[in-house]
């Protein structure tokens, strides 16, 4: 159930990580592809996927 989650999360902030910036933020959308790319790290290495 905690991998589902992780995995849930990072699908939205891929999808979330792909839109324009929002006015005053302008390094969430980086951060939102960095927080991505963890959340799927960490489901390889709980699945054993390479």
């Amino acid at each position: 159930m905690l991998t589902s989650y992780a995995v849930a999360y990072a699908g939205y902030w891929r999808r979330m990580s792909r839109k324009p910036s929002p006015m005053g933020v302008p390094h969430l959308r980086r951060y939102q592809r960095r927080a991505a790319a963890a959340a799927l790290d960490w489901v390889r290495h709980r699945t054993g996927a390479v």
